[in-house]
């Protein structure tokens, strides 16, 4: 299917796909994420899709940072995960506070 087998990318539990093959991080026009379902890694997906699906406002806050920080972080894919990183754990807080 033209994806290139990544691992677990720096997150546990996870395989990581990217096409094209060979893209840069910047360059990828697919990432694909599988994760057991079931497990808490799944669950926590599920969270944060389902609250900025709820929250439109929070999800155009998301897109917006995510390009902020493509250009910010250009070849840097660590720094740039990294740097979403409060900004979701924060939206998982906000999911759990709103149940």
């Amino acid at each position: 299917m033209g994806y290139e087998y990544l691992g677990e990318n720096g997150l546990p539990n996870r395989h990581f796909f990217r096409k094209p093959i060979g893209a840069s991080w910047t360059g990828r026009l697919f990432n694909l994420h599988v994760v057991e379902k079931g497990s808490d890694e799944w669950r926590r997906m599920l969270v944060f899709r389902d609250y900025l699906r709820l929250y439109p406002e929070d999800a155009q806050q998301y897109y917006l940072l995510k390009k902020e920080l493509a250009d910010t972080y250009d070849a840097d894919y660590e720094g740039y995960t990294n740097a979403k990183t409060s900004f979701i754990e924060g939206i998982l807080v906000k999911a759990s506070l709103a149940e």
